[in-house]
C-alpha cells in the first residue's frame, strides 16, 4: 500500500520530530539549546528508521494496543542498540549512554526508555501515522516529489560532511593517540 516516497516522506518527517524533542528534552535541563542529532541538520535518522519499522511491523496490529505497546518496546530497542552500536564502531564515539540507568545493556538501552519506546510506538501507531499519511495524500504527487528531491538533497550533503567530519576527527585522535 505504501509506496517508497510514503516511506521516505515518513522517514524525514519523524527524524525531524524525534530530533525536535530529544534536542528538548535534553535541552530543558540545562536551559540551553542542543542540538542532538549526529547531522548539522533537524533530523535524527534513528527516529525515521524506528517510524517505518513501527508502520511495517505494528500498524497492521492496530487493531491490539497491547501487541503494538510490547511490539513497540521490543522493536524500538532493536532499532536503538543496532543504531548504537553501529554508531560506536564507525565513529568511536557515542550519541548516548544509559550505562547509569536501571537495567541497561551495554549502555546502549535500558528498561526507562524500553517502556518509553512502546507508548511512543502506540501514540504513532493509533494517532500520528494515520493522521500524517491522510495529511500526506492531500499533497498533490507533483510537489511531494519536489520537496523530497530538495529534502534528500540537503540530506545527502548533510549526512556526507557528518561523516567525513566524523572520520576526520577519528583520524586526529588515532594520530595523537
Amino acid at each position: 500500500m505504501d509506496t517508497l516516497l510514503d516511506y521516505i516522506f515518513i522517514f524525514f518527517f519523524y527524524s525531524n520530530v524525534g530530533w525536535f524533542f530529544e534536542s528538548l528534552y535534553c535541552s530543558a535541563p540545562v536551559k540551553r539549546w542542543i542540538n542532538r542529532g549526529f547531522l548539522t541538520g533537524p533530523i535524527c535518522p534513528i527516529y525515521g528508521a524506528g517510524a517505518i519499522v513501527m508502520d511495517v511491523f505494528l500498524a497492521p496490529l492496530s487493531g491490539r494496543w497491547y501487541l503494538v505497546y510490547f511490539g513497540g518496546m521490543v522493536l524500538c530497542d532493536i532499532v536503538e542498540l543496532v543504531t548504537g552500536i553501529i554508531l560506536d564502531k564507525l565513529f568511536n564515539q557515542r550519541w548516548w549512554d544509559y550505562s547509569g540507568k536501571f537495567m541497561n545493556y551495554k549502555g546502549y538501552i535500558c528498561l526507562k526508555h524500553t517502556f518509553i519506546w512502546g507508548g511512543v510506538a502506540l501514540f504513532n501507531v493509533k494517532l500520528m501515522h494515520p493522521f500524517f499519511k491522510s495529511g500526506f495524500a492531500l499533497i498533490p504527487d507533483i510537489y511531494r516529489n519536489i520537496i523530497l528531491g530538495i529534502i534528500l538533497t540537503v540530506f545527502v550533503f548533510d549526512l556526507a560532511d557528518a561523516v567525513l567530519t566524523s572520520v576526520k576527527t577519528k583520524r586526529k585522535l588515532k594520530n595523537n593517540a
